[in-house]
């Protein structure tokens, strides 16, 4: 399964703010020291490359391209110009400091189901005059897979940008019942979540800026067509599988592969 190259394009809106810095001795004595600044961020999906799917087709339910876009969970993670995890916090939850920002837009009366367009007001960031930054946006994880993610594979030492670059996620497909087959187990084969990614690489501003992130799916949607010769055939039962499908897919999008063995990814 290819997969999509994600990457983002955006343009800059921030209220101001003060919280710590995760380390609190800059590298460079001369630099200017982050603050913490609140920002609204908007999530947009990129649109679907390819068109439509053909009429009729079974990649159309019952997932369709509306159903894929949703984005039903988000998280914010933040890397610094030295590339390490830093502190970003809730701004409406005192207290919520984390080395991840997670909501949950099901729980909202407004998007039961999600909204391909969340808009998160007060996101606290790391802000600092000159300093690179990288905002990383990751949509549909729960927030034990984004636990996970922000570590090492020891499962103690947080990862910096170079790790979670190497990062990887499963591509669960639908199974059984238990996956959420359907009464004619019409959804099969489907996979379980789509995941998507979007990031901003870049100096953020100081004040009164806002941050717009595309993301894209973090897996491409593959359509596949049968054309039957014979009517009669029809009333044949017959099974077709696709070999070799890939398991996992990098959450960073990227050019090539991080990890040259990595063929398979």
């Amino acid at each position: 399964m290819k997969r999509i190259c994600l990457f983002a394009f955006f343009a800059l809106v921030a209220l101001c703010g003060a919280c710590t810095q995760n380390d609190p001795v800059p590298a460079d004595p001369e630099a200017v020291s982050p603050v913490c600044a609140a920002y609204r961020i908007s999530a947009r999906v990129l649109p679907m490359a390819g068109g439509e799917a053909a009429p009729g087709s079974r990649a159309l339910l019952p997932m369709t391209p509306e159903e894929e876009n949703m984005i039903r969970t988000i998280a914010v993670l933040q890397f610094d110009s030295e590339d390490n995890l830093v502190l970003v916090a809730d701004g409406e939850r005192p207290g919520s400091e984390s080395y991840y920002y997670f909501r949950n837009l099901t729980e909202d009366e407004d998007t039961p189901n999600g909204t391909p367009s969340p808009e998160l007001d007060n996101v606290r960031l790391q802000s600092g005059d000159g300093q690179r930054t990288t905002i990383c946006l990751i949509a549909n994880m729960t927030e034990a897979q984004i636990a996970d993610l922000i570590l090492k594979d020891d499962g103690r030492t947080r990862v910096q940008l170079s790790d979670f670059r190497r990062k990887t996620v499963d591509i669960g497909n639908i199974l059984t019942e238990e996956d959420g087959a359907g009464d004619r187990n019409e959804n099969i084969g489907h996979v379980k979540q789509i995941y998507m990614f979007g990031y901003y690489e870049g100096v953020l501003p100081g004040t009164e800026s806002g941050l717009s992130i595309y993301l894209g799916r973090i897996i491409a949607r593959i359509e596949v067509n049968f054309t039957i010769d014979d009517p009669e055939d029809l009333k044949k039962k017959f099974y077709i599988g696709l070999a070799n499908m890939e398991t996992k897919a990098y959450v960073f999008p990227g050019a090539q592969s991080p990890n040259a063995e990595d063929a398979w990814l």
